[in-house]
């Protein structure tokens, strides 16, 4: 890669990350510049931390969030991990790491790695940060610690990633998390969660995440609620909305595609049927293409599954899609398949469109189509 500010970089770095080491998606580096991108337009962009960095594999998206002047800082113990990471003796984990950065940037000397534990370095030593990931010890007083010491650095209205607080293998990651707001209450806000990250500001800002959705509508995101506070959800991948050759780290550009009007006529054969518990139904259903672009293998008819007072009991189901596929301004039958759900009662299936990785049609404001569905 040159520089943070080339378009073409993000295609370079994806195109590397299965090469890499380590636990991290090109999704969660979007994420990050998407919200980096936001905060740095109200406020210049500084320098940036990662508290364990491996490989690297996450590390560069990291380093490329700095503003121009900006420091990158590396903390890891390195090669006090070599005979666990199977890396060679003769280089080194830190050696790997280096050699890793080296291949992505021109020069290193905006880079200042800290071999030491995260919970040896002060405050003062870093200095002020505007984004910082957290992907160093997993357990609880290890993560309270460096959502400490971040919290001690990150500039107001600065963001803080943290790794793997939902993932069942680490619970001592969510227990620090917790530790640190009742100790420190609402000093780090969540704001996202997605990609096995949850993503913290400091100060943060009420319409952060309406922000978002202005600027990033064509990124498909739920709502939910962390810490009592609601945050944007991401459930599905967002690269394919991203146009990689033309985006930066600072600024991301969509697919032209991504910002089409979504809108398609769905129209089911029925509007009631019975099932037994289990059943599978087939349902006609015509659709009429309202868009621009081909209904292809990527864009399908599904169903979302409602109990009788309104609650979601299955939102992700089973897709059809067209054959032959369905050009813009045509119709076509498809057999949509509906599995009837286990337990006995009334329900509500709504059809729903929905493009892979974009979004579902109803979230881009098509109107959907329902069914009553009784199950014995």
């Amino acid at each position: 890669m040159a520089t943070a500010l080339d378009t073409g970089v993000l295609r370079r770095y994806f195109e590397r990350m299965n090469s890499l080491p380590g636990w991290f998606l090109p999704d969660a580096a979007l994420m990050f510049m998407a919200y980096n991108q936001l905060v740095s337009d109200r406020a210049v962009p500084g320098n940036t931390l990662e508290i364990g960095v491996y490989h690297g594999k996450s590390a560069i998206a990291v380093a490329s969030l700095r503003g121009e002047a900006g420091i990158f800082t590396a903390i890891d113990v390195f090669d006090d991990l070599q005979s666990r990471d199977g890396s060679s003796h003769d280089v080194g984990l830190k050696g790997v790491f280096l050699a890793n950065m080296a291949a992505s940037f021109p020069t290193l000397n905006w880079m200042r790695p800290i071999v030491a534990p995260s919970s040896t370095v002060r405050a003062q030593t870093l200095g002020p940060q505007s984004f910082c990931h957290i992907d160093g010890l997993h357990s609880a007083e290890g993560t309270y610690g460096d959502m400490r010491l971040c919290a001690e650095v990150v500039v107001p209205g600065g963001l803080v990633a943290l790794d793997d607080y939902f993932n069942q293998r680490f619970p001592g990651v969510s227990e620090g998390a917790l530790s640190f707001e009742r100790r420190h209450p609402g000093v780090l806000t969540p704001v996202a969660v997605g990609f096995n990250k949850v993503l913290f500001q400091r100060a943060s800002e009420s319409d952060l995440n309406e922000r978002f959705a202005r600027e990033f509508d064509y990124i498909p995101t739920n709502i939910t609620t962390m810490w009592g506070r609601p945050v944007a959800l991401f459930e599905s991948p967002i690269v394919s909305c991203v146009d990689l050759d033309r985006s930066t780290p600072h600024r991301l550009v969509p697919r032209p595609e991504s910002r089409l009007t979504m809108r398609a006529t769905i129209e089911p054969g029925m509007v009631a049927l019975s099932a037994t518990r289990g059943q599978a139904l087939t349902i006609p259903v015509r659709v009429v293409n309202r868009t621009t672009v081909d209904f292809g293998w990527s864009i399908g008819l599904s169903y979302h599954v409602f109990s009788s007072d309104g609650r979601v009991v299955r939102w992700d189901n089973p897709r059809s899609h067209f054959y032959p596929v369905l050009s813009p301004g045509a119709e076509q039958q498809v057999n949509l398949g509906v599995i009837a759900p286990e337990a006995e009662g009334a329900y509500t299936l709504e059809l729903d469109m929905v493009w892979e990785g974009i979004a579902w049609f109803k979230d881009k404001g098509n109107r959907t189509s329902t069914i009553a569905l009784t199950v014995n």
